[in-house]
Formats: C-alpha cells, sequence, structure tokens
C-alpha cells in the first residue's frame, strides 16, 4: 500500500470507524484507492508542468516542480479522500457537544478576532477622522461583516448550562453546522 492508500486509510478509521469497519477487506480498498490517488497526481502533475514556462534556473524550476507537485496531490486528495469523509456522529449529546466546541475557536479567540478588527480600524483610520474631527471609528461594511460573522459564531459556542436536551440537540445542530461552514 503506498503513502496515498495509508493517508487514506488513516483518515477513514479515525473520521468514519463506522464505514471503515463494515469494509470486507480494507487493506485491498486501500491500496487500490492509493494507486487511484498516484494515478491522477501524476496525470496532473504532468498536465501542470506543461504549463509552466521554460526556465534555466535550477533552483527556480525546482521549486516550481514542487509547488506543482503539492497543488496537484492536494487537489486529488481533496477530491477522493478528505470530501468522502462524513464525520459519523455520536448518539451521546456531550460528546456530540465536545466534538463541535473542539474544531471551533474558543470564545477568547473569537473576542480577541473582533477586538482587532476594531483596533485595526482605529488605526487605519485615526488620521482621517482627526482631520474631520470625529471621535466615532465606523467599520467597513467588510469589516462589519467580519464582525457580525464573529459575533453569532462568538454566542453560538458560548453554550449556557442548564439546557434541556431540545435546546441542547438544536445548539449542536448549530454548532455542527459552523463547522462544516468553517472548514
Amino acid at each position: 500500500m503506498n503513502r496515498y492508500g495509508l493517508l487514506a486509510l488513516e483518515q477513514w478509521s479515525r473520521y468514519m470507524p463506522t464505514r471503515f469497519a463494515e469494509l470486507e477487506d480494507p487493506e485491498g480498498f486501500f491500496a487500490a484507492m492509493g494507486e487511484t490517488i498516484e494515478q491522477q497526481v501524476v496525470g496532473l502533475v504532468e498536465e501542470l508542468e506543461r504549463q509552466l514556462t521554460p526556465t534555466e534556473d535550477y533552483l527556480r524550476r525546482v521549486g516550481e516542480l514542487n509547488a506543482v507537485r503539492r497543488q496537484a496531490e492536494e487537489s486529488v486528495l481533496q477530491e477522493l479522500v478528505y470530501s468522502q469523509i462524513v464525520a459519523e456522529p455520536s448518539s451521546d449529546l456531550e460528546t456530540r457537544l465536545e466534538e463541535a466546541l473542539s474544531v471551533l475557536p474558543t470564545p477568547e479567540m473569537l473576542q480577541r478576532s473582533i477586538d482587532q478588527v476594531w483596533e485595526w480600524a482605529e488605526e487605519t483610520r485615526d488620521a482621517d477622522l482627526r482631520r474631520q474631527d470625529e471621535t466615532e471609528v465606523y467599520l467597513s461594511l467588510e469589516d462589519q461583516e467580519t464582525v457580525d460573522r464573529l459575533t453569532r459564531l462568538l454566542a453560538l459556542v458560548q453554550v449556557p448550562a442548564g439546557l434541556s436536551e431540545d435546546e441542547l440537540t438544536t445548539r449542536i445542530g448549530q454548532l455542527e453546522a459552523a463547522v462544516q461552514q468553517n472548514r
């Protein structure tokens, strides 16, 4: 089994243990998947190399070829391995909550990001505001959208204690949707 097959095997066993356990011949399955991935990577590398402009600079050429290889691997792995992974939700609500929260930013990280957007807006617009004798800092539309998105996520990851089972199930569904959006 090549390295691509081993990578796929590791991803499936970690993130889809039920589907992994259902495979009759996991070694054969992942060996074949690894070969398919390798063939597609080689084909894509050849295609991308044809698009490169010729150069006599050896180090530059080596860098370009390495970048092409990484780009091809990333593309094929995304298509054939990562996009196929569907995390199997746990039936235990507390476990599902912990799993969702473990891959999202912490409330502290989110608040720090919100504060940084405001600080940046204050710093970059400070000179303009002084010239206009204004004291308020306004966010650009893009910055406001960022702050709004981060604020919504912050409210979501701050899970209050004592939620009913229905409320907890709803919150977990919202958190799992947020995880999918942040991938």
